[in-house]
C-alpha cells in the first residue's frame, strides 16, 4: 500500500493525498473527508524512510565553472525541491560527470536509486547524450535546444533580449554592444540572438566590434577586461551594453566607472537576470527578470506527470515569458556620445 494506491483510490492526485496526510488547509472540506476516507479504510499508514520514497533527480554540471554564474541555479533548485516536497518524493542532485551516459546504464543507474523522473539542467548544445537520456524515460530538460522532440521547459531568451535591445533603441541608442558569458550555453546564444534580430529590424548594423563572449571562464578576467577597455575605448564605443547574466555585468560595470564613465550618462548598462547583484550595484541595474523558481516548479510537474502517465513527450513543452525591469542604469542617449 503506499500514496498512489491511495490517490487512486481517492480520485486525486498524489499531491492531494499528501497535502491532506500533512494538514495543508489548501483542500477543499469535501475533499479532505474524502481523502480521510479512504485512507481509514485502506488502514493506510505511510513508510517514512528515503529508501521507501521515489526519487526525483536533477542532472546538472556540478563542477564550479558552470554553477558560479549567479543565484539561476540555488533558485531553481529551490523550486524543484518546492513541488517535489508536494508529491512525497525524495530530491537527488546528480552530477553529469558521474551518470553513465549509455542509455541502458543510465536506466539501471536510475531503477537502483528509485529515480522515476528527472530535469537535465544547465547543459551545453554539445551534450548530445541528454538528448537521448531524455527520451528514454520521464525526463525534462531546462531548455529547448535539442529540438521538439525532447520534452523541454525554458523562459524566453530571445524574446526577454529581444525586448531589451529593443528598449534600448527606443530610447535613442544606435550602437549597442553584447557581452555574452557563454555562447556554449543555449540559454545565451537565444539571447544574443534575440538582441541581432532587434537591430536588425530597425535597421541598425551589428558591429563585431561591440561583441565579446568571456566563454565562461576560458578566457582569463585579465583577457576579458584587456577587450573591454578596448572597445569602450574606441572612437566608435557603444553607447549601450547588454550582458547575458548580471554577474557579468558586475564586473564590466567596475570597469566602467574605473575610466571615469558614468553610468547610464555616458553608457547604459543592461544584464539578464533578476538577483541581488541587480539591485546592489550603483546604479541598481535594467534587467531582464527570468522567473527561475517557477521554471524549476514547472520542470519538477511537468517531468512528475510524464513519470505518472499523465504526460506524453510530445506534450512537454512549456516556455515561460520574461520581464523587462527598468532602473537607473539605462536612460535616454546623451548628445555628448551620439
Amino acid at each position: 500500500m503506499n500514496i498512489y494506491d491511495v490517490a487512486k483510490a481517492a480520485g486525486v492526485s498524489t499531491a492531494t493525498v499528501s497535502r491532506v496526510m500533512n494538514g495543508k488547509p489548501d483542500v477543499k472540506p469535501e475533499t479532505r473527508r474524502k481523502v480521510l476516507k479512504v485512507i481509514k479504510a485502506m488502514n493506510f499508514k505511510p513508510r517514512v524512510g528515503r529508501t521507501e520514497l521515489d526519487t526525483i533527480a536533477i542532472f546538472a554540471p556540478m563542477d564550479q565553472v558552470r554553477l558560479s554564474y549567479s543565484t539561476y541555479f540555488s533558485d531553481l533548485v529551490l523550486g524543484i525541491s518546492y513541488t517535489v516536497c508536494d508529491y512525497d518524493l525524495n530530491l537527488e542532485v546528480v552530477s553529469l560527470r558521474k551518470m553513465p551516459k549509455d542509455p541502458l546504464d543510465f536506466a539501471v543507474f536510475c531503477r537502483e536509486r528509485r529515480i522515476r523522473g528527472g530535469i537535465f539542467a544547465m547543459t551545453q548544445q554539445t551534450d548530445r547524450y541528454v538528448e537521448e537520456l531524455a527520451k528514454s524515460g520521464s525526463f525534462v530538460v531546462i531548455g529547448n535546444h535539442f529540438g521538439e522532440d525532447v520534452p523541454s521547459v525554458s523562459t524566453d531568451n530571445f524574446g526577454g533580449a529581444y525586448k531589451a535591445a529593443k528598449y534600448l533603441v527606443d530610447i535613442g541608442h544606435r550602437r549597442i554592444g553584447v557581452i555574452v558569458t557563454d555562447i556554449r550555453y543555449p540559454d545565451h546564444k537565444k539571447r544574443v540572438e534575440g538582441y541581432r534580430q532587434a537591430l536588425t529590424e530597425c535597421g541598425l548594423s551589428i558591429d563585431d566590434a561591440h561583441y565579446i563572449d568571456t566563454m565562461g571562464g576560458d578566457l582569463s578576467n585579465a583577457d576579458t577586461e584587456f577587450r573591454t577597455r578596448t572597445m569602450l575605448s574606441s572612437s566608435n564605443r557603444p553607447t549601450a551594453l547588454l550582458m547575458t547574466n548580471t554577474v557579468v555585468a558586475a564586473d564590466i560595470v567596475r570597469i566602467i566607472h574605473s575610466m571615469g564613465m558614468r553610468i547610464p550618462e555616458d553608457i547604459s548598462v543592461v544584464a539578464f537576470d533578476d538577483d541581488i547583484l541587480a539591485v546592489r550595484l550603483n546604479p541598481p541595474l535594467t534587467t531582464v527578470r527570468q522567473p527561475v523558481f517557477e521554471l524549476g516548479q514547472v520542470a519538477a510537474r511537468e517531468a512528475i506527470a510524464l513519470s505518472n502517465g499523465e504526460r506524453t513527450s510530445e506534450e512537454v513543452s512549456v516556455v515561460l515569458d520574461t520581464d523587462l525591469i527598468v532602473r537607473g542604469s539605462t536612460g535616454p542617449l546623451q548628445a555628448a556620445t551620439a
